[in-house]
């Protein structure tokens, strides 16, 4: 990143700026004490990439070792976005796998609850236990919804597009 911003002649707090971030988190990064978040990240490769169409090749730049620095820095930045969406993906399934199974429980339960004999001990201690059922079994539900899981979809989408622009910008 200093080498970008030599390139360019902007001072820390100038390219900080435009990173988004602090001048002490662009000093550490530059110091390789820090990584920098997906969007800076971009944004200096972005910078590369325009020092390269609109300026003479540095001699900095010639023996690649900045190209590599963000070539694995995006990478790592795909490869924790690709573990996400896995995770993100392992939920969603595990949430689709709930909510049909809470549905078909909270079918059984108010199949069972009219059918419990009234007054004795036995039918008021099995239609409690239905009811504590039926309660957890509707937090579950909500937990399971059809909007939660279209939350956890659009977290995919999310990340999937940010992967791609991501990729894009690996400088081959």
């Amino acid at each position: 990143m200093k080498e970008v911003r030599e390139v360019f002649g902007l001072t820390q707090e100038q390219l900080a700026g435009y990173l988004g971030l602090s001048r002490t988190q662009l000093s550490l990064a530059e110091s390789k004490n820090r990584r920098m978040g997906t969007a800076a990240t971009i944004k200096c490769v972005q910078l590369l990439q325009l020092s390269k169409k609109k300026l003479p090749v540095p001699p900095q730049l010639k023996d690649s070792k900045l190209q590599t620095a963000f070539n694995k820095e995006l990478l790592a930045r795909i490869r924790k976005t690709e573990w996400r969406i896995i995770t993100a993906k392992k939920k969603l399934r595990e949430m689709q796998a709930d909510f049909a199974l809470c549905s078909k429980a909270l079918q059984a339960v108010n199949e069972l609850l009219p059918q419990l004999p009234q007054g004795s001990r036995e039918s008021k201690r099995d239609r409690l236990w239905l009811e504590m059922l039926e309660a957890e079994t509707m937090e579950k539900l909500q937990y399971c919804s059809e909007q939660a899981q279209g939350i956890v979809q659009l977290d995919i989408d999310a990340w999937e597009f940010e992967k791609g622009k991501a990729k894009g910008m690996v400088v081959v």
